[in-house]
């Protein structure tokens, strides 16, 4: 791809396997490949990716690095603008940064607004069940038990109705 001149698909691929990286555990070369995957899209000028990417870096270093994680949500999000299922995305993994630095009614503002978000939209299909894990997260974390419990059965709901329209 990169041969061809295909240099968005080259930052999408390193974005995507990135995230597969975090998932397994492999910290330190999905951020690396997370940086390199923003740096690419600002090289191109495609501040939506950027701001994707950079939205991707910060749930990856939220598992090490809150200060970094914050820093980096908040520059992807101001990158993403309004773009509204990103922003719905972005917010979430805000929310659950800022709660786990001990800012959980800054949590429950950011997966709210989140939430608002997805609404207006009718749904989304990718970031929608972590939007509705960090709101139930960030109610637990303020101390409303009986909305977070609701939530988390929205949520349960939500992902066995998807499950089952999936194939074998």
């Amino acid at each position: 791809a990169e041969r061809l001149g295909l240099h968005g698909a080259v930052h999408a691929a390193r974005q995507n396997l990135a995230v597969a990286l975090a998932r397994q555990r492999r910290s330190e070369e999905a951020v690396a490949l997370e940086e390199r995957s923003a740096e690419g899209f600002h090289a191109e000028g495609d501040t939506l990716n950027e701001g994707a990417s950079r939205l991707y870096l910060a749930a990856i270093l939220r598992l090490f690095d809150l200060d970094r994680a914050e820093r980096e949500a908040h520059a992807g999000l101001a990158l993403i603008g309004d773009a509204p299922p990103m922003r719905a995305a972005g917010l979430a993994i805000l929310s659950r940064i800022v709660r786990e630095r001990g800012r959980s009614d800054d949590g429950l503002t950011a997966a709210r607004e989140a939430l608002e978000i997805l609404e207006r939209l009718g749904g989304v299909t990718d970031g929608e069940t972590l939007v509705h894990v960090a709101l139930a997260e960030a109610l637990q974390a303020c101390g409303h038990e009986e909305e977070a419990r609701f939530e988390i059965g929205i949520t349960r709901d939500a992902l066995l109705a998807r499950a089952a329209t999936l194939g074998n």
